[in-house]
């Protein structure tokens, strides 16, 4: 999200 990077990873780590 906008200010939300740590979501923003974890989405990233659940793409994979």
């Amino acid at each position: 999200a906008v200010n939300d990077p740590f979501i923003e990873t974890k989405y990233a780590a659940y793409m994979l």
